[in-house]
């Protein structure tokens, strides 16, 4: 794992990194704490020191862990070929399950977010209810027909992550999700990230990219963002970012 400060976004600083058993291929972050989605498990980090992060525990799985959305002390946890995994981590150093999702087996990721999982199961993104975590209820479904890498929840808007780049899909009403705007990039979009207005995006052997997205209640292709940056950093597979101010 590696930490970068991008407070400026046209000049990105590694802060910190942290080495794991195999590879890390998606990050959740909550107060201070890293959740690392690895191909040896589930690590929690604290992260609070950017500069010196500290292991807490780690959660074992049988295949490698896609993605890791985290909500208070649950942990869902997207295995290859396996079902979607809950997890309490309220004791980091005893993490402990509680569910698994039989229906929802080798997602690629999923994203929490006001008592909705936010599924990306192959090139259908799934709206699932989880006020009850042992028995997720469909809301609402939408089929992209490109799978997904990974993929973020914000003010409404669903950012899914595909091959030719990135989806924006309007989710605020779960039984009538609407597929809005494409943004076509020259490479495989792996993983998106959003603060505030800002879309950050990784995109294989090209490196990070910065947008900056238009609250239009539709919008069109060319109107939902403008290239902010595009700085070749090939080492950075993935990202997530610690709550901050970006201007």
């Amino acid at each position: 794992m590696t930490i970068v400060d991008v407070s400026q976004p046209s000049a990105p600083r590694q802060v910190g990194s942290f080495d794991t058993p195999g590879n890390v291929v998606d990050i959740s972050v909550q107060s201070g704490r890293a959740y690392l989605a690895d191909s040896s498990g589930l690590i929690i980090v604290d992260v609070s020191n950017p500069q010196f992060p500290v292991e807490l525990g780690r959660y074992g799985t049988s295949s490698w862990v896609r993605g890791a959305a985290v909500a208070d002390s649950l942990v869902y946890c997207s295995i290859f070929e396996e079902p979607i995994q809950v997890v309490d981590v309220s004791r980091p150093d005893r993490i402990e399950p509680i569910a698994s999702w039989n229906q929802h087996r080798s997602t690629s990721a999923v994203h929490l977010a006001n008592r909705l999982a936010y599924v990306a199961n192959y090139s259908r993104l799934q709206l699932l209810d989880v006020s009850d975590p042992r028995q997720p209820e469909l809301r609402g479904e939408l089929e992209l027909f490109s799978n997904m890498r990974s993929l973020n929840v914000s003010g409404g808007w669903a950012y899914c992550a595909q091959n030719w780049g990135v989806t924006i899909v309007d989710v605020s009403y779960p039984e009538q999700v609407t597929r809005l705007a494409d943004i076509q990039l020259d490479g495989e979009a792996l993983d998106v990230e959003v603060t505030g207005d800002l879309l950050f995006v990784i995109e294989r052997n090209r490196g990070l990219s910065v947008f900056r997205t238009r609250a239009f209640l539709r919008p069109s292709l060319d109107a939902v963002s403008f290239p902010l940056l595009s700085k070749r950093v090939s080492s950075w597979p993935f990202l997530r970012l610690l709550p901050r101010d970006f201007h």
